[in-house]
């Protein structure tokens, strides 16, 4: 069947109260996380620009915000790129560390962000916060972490990265739970400057629809490090799509190329 996947995947999705909107981004961010992984970049002049996209789905509680990630698993299996999604939950900074030695390139999801801003201003995560705010966009291979010696077994081994990690993150949040975990330096020191944050407004609501068209963006406000490439005004993300993306995908099965 050939369709553009970002809408045909929203229709599969919208069975939910969550808005069809929401759908379209999780699809947005299940391409662009493909093309990272291929390695795929654009160009603005001589400045490059990774597919790395970190988004939060801001909205009330009972929105259905973690049945709408979960939607995705099903597809993905589908389509034989299950492992493209990461759930990992770190216990230290070494295996923080050691996940992105692992699994350079992939979609970490959370179905609640303050989790993960909770964990990233623990002591023990000490500078894996600005690790982290770092590797956005960035091309360079990041410098090995060695680890105290003491020529015994039980010796951390060096963390050596073979490539350079490209990351993409969707995570949602109830309202409160994400302004509340908020601390200054999340700001201060770029960590959510770099989060494309789509927060549903009081107003937004739901309108089912079961074609593959483009979707109202009414209801919502986007925010963050690459919100300019998605069409907002009046109508549709249509022009989302193929910014966000670099280009348009003609079928489904086009998720699994290359990977």
């Amino acid at each position: 069947m050939i369709c553009d996947f970002v809408p045909c995947y929203a229709g599969y999705a919208d069975v939910l109260e969550a808005p069809k909107i929401l759908h379209e981004l999780v699809g947005i961010q299940i391409v662009a996380t493909v093309l990272n992984r291929n390695g795929v970049q654009f160009h603005n002049g001589a400045i490059p620009y990774s597919m790395d996209l970190w988004m939060a789905l801001l909205s009330g509680s009972g929105a259905g915000r973690s049945t709408t990630v979960g939607l995705m698993l099903p597809i993905l299996k589908k389509a034989s790129i299950k492992s493209l999604e990461h759930s990992d939950r770190w216990g230290s900074a070494a295996a923080f560390y050691q996940h992105f030695e692992d699994h350079p390139c992939g979609l970490i999801v959370r179905g609640e962000m303050s989790e993960l801003m909770k964990q990233l201003n623990e002591p023990k995560f000490a500078t894996c916060k600005e690790w982290l705010t770092d590797r956005f966009d960035n091309f360079t291979i990041p410098p090995p972490h060695t680890y105290r010696r003491t020529k015994k077994k039980s010796d951390t081994p060096t963390i050596e990265f073979k490539r350079v990690p490209r990351i993409n993150i969707l995570a949602t949040s109830a309202n409160e739970w994400f302004f509340r975990n908020l601390v200054e330096d999340d700001s201060a020191g770029g960590f959510l400057a770099r989060w494309t944050i789509v927060r549903k407004n009081r107003q937004a609501s739901k309108r089912r629809s079961r074609t593959c068209g483009p979707t109202s963006a009414r209801g919502f406000s986007i925010r963050g490090s690459k919100s300019s490439q998605f069409k907002r005004n009046k109508t549709s993300l249509r022009d989302c799509r193929s910014t966000c993306a670099g280009k348009r995908f003609s079928t489904c099965s086009a998720l699994s190329a290359r990977c």
